[in-house]
């Protein structure tokens, strides 16, 4: 018989990435013995030395809690589904030995910094928190979207909150409820957002793949740096990255501690037939008047091309075309009460040198910043050219 596992996100880079696998067993313990033969290293995530279940790790059937004294031989019938859940999905661990705002729960104590950094944030009614989503590139589908809505319904007061970075929070959710709230959402493969300082979930705009106007693939780029990324703890701060398909920055790269942009070059060429007509299109069609047409051929001002493509787009001849394409990145955005753009930083990158510099940035900003600075502050303190340097002479971070 087989039955469906859900991995959860920081165990997935054991499965290739996969959120589901199916897999053949009878009980917990068979299950167990054939995630390690697939994919080795699982088990050391669920179980200890002796072969006891982490208190930390909780294991669903069919959105159902099973305890840890019978849980490996929990007996699984064909089609079931497993979820193994870490005491905070997609984050890093969190109950006990609290320094900063403990909570008293009966004889517990709750680390309410620990709980924040992995998505369960305290309200100010006190005795309720909000549950954040990590929605990567804010695609969520509608099997996601009806559970949400159940959990909003039956743990919550009905209604959720659409965040500015493409989350979902669900608010007035009990702490009791923890394990039964995520523990749901897993099954549908939805896991908590991060938050404090570590790396953001990446937000992205829908790029080529819906947007006549994008330029670049967001949800692949955005996926990669998610992928590597995400969830990184023990900052200085929080590290926001998003990705926009061309340069109208509907996902407002310059807004992040790491943005990119696809851009293109366009080059006038009238090569291979393809000769103007000088129907002056691309001159009126330019956005940053770039162009103008001289002795009836176009001339272009590349100080001020935006590197949209809008001249390659529409020309009705094909006498503009690509001279190269890729991403430009942008370092040190920000908001909050001192807000800042960034700053281009580089051009025209391909998306593997995109993901590199990531690494690097990120490697360079935990190696040089202070505590509570930001990218932007980092950068505002050193120099950028000197924070360049840092960052191209950087080990990227793996």
């Amino acid at each position: 018989m087989s039955v469906m596992v859900y991995v959860p996100s920081p165990w997935r880079n054991l499965t290739g990435g996969k959120a589901r696998v199916e897999v053949a067993a009878n009980d917990i313990a068979g299950l167990l013995g054939s995630m390690e033969a697939l994919y080795p290293g699982f088990m050391r995530h669920v179980v200890d030395e002796t072969g006891e279940v982490f208190h930390h790790v909780n294991i669903f059937v069919n959105q159902e809690l099973i305890s840890h004294p019978q849980g490996l031989h929990t007996t699984l019938r064909d089609g079931e589904e497993v979820a193994f859940v870490p005491a905070l999905a997609g984050g890093n661990s969190v109950y006990l030995g609290a320094e900063k705002e403990p909570a008293s729960r009966g004889r517990e104590t709750i680390d309410l910094n620990a709980l924040k950094a992995g998505g369960f944030i305290m309200q100010r009614q006190g005795n309720f928190f909000s549950l954040r989503l990590k929605v990567p590139v804010g695609n969520i589908t509608g099997e996601q979207l009806m559970k949400v809505a159940d959990v909003a319904q039956r743990y919550g007061k009905g209604h959720v909150h659409l965040t500015m970075r493409q989350g979902i929070e669900i608010p007035f959710i009990r702490l009791d409820d923890f394990n039964a709230v995520t523990g749901e959402l897993a099954i549908v493969g939805l896991g908590l957002g991060a938050c404090g300082a570590r790396v953001r979930v990446v937000t992205a705009c829908q790029g080529t793949a819906i947007c006549p106007h994008a330029l670049g693939d967001t949800h692949s780029l955005a996926g990669k740096l998610d992928e590597r990324l995400y969830g990184r703890w023990g900052l200085p701060h929080k590290f926001k990255m998003g990705v926009t398909g061309c340069p109208n920055a509907c996902a407002k790269p310059q807004e992040n501690d790491l943005g990119f942009m696809a851009v293109v070059e366009p080059v006038f060429d009238e090569s291979d037939g393809h000769e103007c007509i000088a129907c002056g299109l691309c001159v009126d069609l330019c956005p940053g008047k770039a162009i103008q047409l001289v002795d009836g051929k176009p001339v272009i001002d590349r100080g001020r091309c935006f590197h949209d493509a809008r001249c390659i787009m529409h020309c009705p001849t094909g006498s503009w075309r690509a001279r190269r394409e890729g991403w430009n990145a942008y370092v040190g955005g920000k908001w909050g009460r001192q807000p800042q753009l960034g700053v281009l930083f580089a051009e025209f990158l391909s998306e593997e040198q995109a993901v590199d510099l990531a690494k690097r940035t990120l490697a360079a900003y935990c190696r040089l910043a202070n505590k509570g600075e930001r990218v932007g502050s980092l950068i505002n303190r050193l120099g950028l050219a000197t924070f360049k340097e840092a960052v191209y002479y950087e080990q990227p971070c793996p």
